[in-house]
Formats: structure tokens, C-alpha cells, sequence
């Protein structure tokens, strides 16, 4: 028998075969709060990402019912009846997309009539879209767009 082989059958004394258990434990701790740290931060972007898409999605709807609003006819003669709610606020008109609900409310104000006139000839349009479940703290806050359409002198 050789020394080297001798040597590898003898016990170190020193402990310098393999990892105490205290040592692999702290190790695994470690490596657990890595893992579960960047899992929460996963989760955390995948949740800021959802309400983006929240964002977007209430102020594509809050655009298309606009152009709604801006295609009706608002002439002399003809008025369409979308245009005439006067400065009430129609019940709101919920909107699927996406599988995710969305609360429409429109709201159309005669501006002050033009001076030497008795005829309003300007409308303010108010158009609010609001998530109802709400992916983020910051996505579920209303999205507003407003403007104004003038009357045509075209019948």
C-alpha cells in the first residue's frame, strides 16, 4: 500500500471533509431568500405591467367613444340626440376588454352662447373611462379626455 492511498482512507481530524450542517443550512437560507426575493419582484412587475395595459386600454375606450361623439351631427338643422344631453350625465355604459370591465360616462355642456346670440353654437364634451378592477394602486384612477365641438353652418 502506498501513502497516498493510506492517506485517503484515514480520517481528517482537522474537519475538512464536506460542509457541516450549520453551514449547509445558512446556505440554503440564502439561496431561499434570493429565490423568494426576486419572485416578489417578478410578481411586482408583472402586476406595475398589468395596470399599464389598464392605462392604455381605458384611454383607447375613452378615445373611440369620443370619436363617437365627434362623428354625430351637429348642424343648423339636425341635431343628433347624442348631442342633446344638455348638461346632464347619461347612466354610465360599462365596456368589456380584454376580460376586464370599464365604466364609460360621457358629459356634453352648451358653452355660453356667442355675444348677439341666444344660441349656444360650442359644446364641451367630457368623456371619463375608469378600470373596475384595477390591476395597480396607479391604474385605477379615471382617465378624462374633454374638447369641444363647434356647430356646423352646413345643413
Amino acid at each position: 500500500m502506498n501513502i497516498r492511498s493510506k492517506k485517503k482512507l484515514e480520517k481528517s481530524s482537522n474537519g475538512e471533509h464536506g460542509f457541516t450542517l450549520i453551514e449547509t443550512t445558512i446556505g440554503l437560507v440564502i439561496m431561499l431568500s434570493v429565490t423568494l426575493g426576486s419572485a416578489a419582484l417578478f410578481a411586482y412587475a408583472v402586476r406595475n405591467n398589468n395596470g399599464g395595459n389598464d392605462r392604455a386600454q381605458s384611454l383607447a375606450i375613452a378615445q373611440q367613444a369620443l370619436e363617437t361623439l365627434r362623428h354625430a351631427r351637429y348642424s343648423v338643422t339636425v341635431m343628433d340626440p347624442l348631442l342633446q344631453q344638455t348638461g346632464a350625465t347619461p347612466p354610465p355604459l360599462t365596456v368589456t376588454r380584454e376580460n376586464r370591465p370599464y365604466t364609460v360616462t360621457a358629459r356634453i355642456d352648451d358653452m355660453p352662447p356667442p355675444p348677439g346670440s341666444t344660441v349656444p353654437t360650442m359644446k364641451t364634451i367630457t368623456v371619463t373611462v375608469t378600470p373596475q378592477r384595477a390591476g395597480s394602486f396607479w391604474s385605477g384612477s379615471p382617465v378624462s379626455i374633454v374638447t369641444q365641438r363647434a356647430r356646423s353652418d352646413q345643413p
